[in-house]
Order: structure tokens, then C-alpha cells, then sequence
């Protein structure tokens, strides 16, 4: 009889212990399910309030196609600014007025460039020039060192070059006149 009462309380308590690990691994399977699967049955709280969840679509990559638009292709752009037409336009001026030797007119026009595109050497050449016209050399000499730094073609430094040997002629400075002829001769 007692082996009746402990094989029948043994056979309860194992169908507890089973009864308990489904439940268990039941609670970690739904734990462990994404968002978007659970279920969405309203909750009510007893403040009269009811949460119900909403479902979140998955989100999925898809290719979004590119327009062809037939535009004309732009000019590489320069980080200097140089390519602007409005910068362009306003040394083509100053040029002009350095040729006519209206130097203030040709440092205002070269300015106003200068101002456009700060990084482009090409004001400088125009203002060293009328720096060198005006005899100011000191300046000329800062203009042209400012140049070369910001110099990005052969032309250019040429340019600024030829200015500095003019200036070192002009002053009888020897080693000044064989610096600007030795970095000629690599143009």
C-alpha cells in the first residue's frame, strides 16, 4: 500500500516537473520571438487604459533605379575656385586695365576676384605685377610668395617667377636673380 501512495506521489510529481518545463520553455520561446510576431491582443489595465501593440513590417532592401538624365556634363571643378565665370571674367578686366596701365582700376578688379576665389593664384600674379609697378617690391615680393603657395599649373608659377627675377633685376639683388632663374629653367 505504501508502495502504491509513493509510486502515485512520485507519478504526480514527475507530471508537475514536466508540466512546469513546458511551461518554461514555452515563456523562453516567447521571449525570444521578434517584435513583429507577437501576438497583438489588446491589454487592459485597471485604470481603464488598453495597450495594444502594434505590428512592425519587416524592413527589406530593394533597389531604387537611377534617371539617366541627359545633362550636359559640368567642368571638373577646382578646389582653387579658378573656374568660375564671374572670377575668370574679373581677371580678364584687371588684365586688361594692367595693360592700360590703370593700375587702380586693375587692383580693384583684381581684388574683387581675389575676394571670389581666395585660393586662386592667378589675383596674385596681377597684384604682384601692380605691387612691382608701383615700386612697392616689399609687397610684391609678399604677393608672389603667397602665389607660389597657392599655385596649381606650370603657367602660373611661371608667371610669378618671371615677376620675382624682374623685381631682382630691378633691385641688383644677385642672389635673388639666380633663385628665379634656377627655378625657370624646370619650366
Amino acid at each position: 500500500m505504501h508502495f502504491k501512495l509513493i509510486s502515485s506521489c512520485v507519478l504526480s510529481l514527475s507530471l508537475i516537473g514536466c508540466s512546469q518545463l513546458t511551461q518554461q520553455s514555452q515563456s523562453k520561446h516567447q521571449q525570444s520571438t521578434p517584435p513583429t510576431e507577437k501576438k497583438t491582443t489588446p491589454h487592459s489595465h485597471t485604470n481603464g487604459v488598453q495597450i495594444t501593440p502594434y505590428q512592425v513590417p519587416e524592413i527589406k532592401r530593394e533597389a531604387i533605379p537611377v534617371k539617366n538624365h541627359s545633362a550636359p556634363p559640368q567642368p571638373a571643378a577646382t578646389p582653387d575656385g579658378s573656374e568660375k565665370p564671374v572670377f575668370r571674367q574679373l581677371i580678364q578686366q584687371a588684365r586688361q586695365a594692367l595693360q592700360q596701365n590703370h593700375l587702380t582700376q586693375a587692383e580693384h578688379f583684381a581684388l574683387q576676384a581675389q575676394r571670389i576665389s581666395p585660393q586662386a593664384a592667378q589675383s596674385y600674379v596681377i597684384l604682384a605685377q601692380i605691387a612691382q609697378k608701383q615700386r612697392n617690391y616689399n609687397h610684391a615680393e609678399a604677393l608672389l610668395q603667397r602665389g607660389l603657395s597657392l599655385a596649381n599649373d606650370n603657367a602660373t608659377k611661371k608667371q610669378l617667377w618671371l615677376i620675382r627675377l624682374q623685381i631682382a633685376q630691378t633691385q641688383h639683388n644677385p642672389n635673388a636673380i639666380q633663385q628665379a632663374k634656377r627655378a625657370l629653367q624646370q619650366f
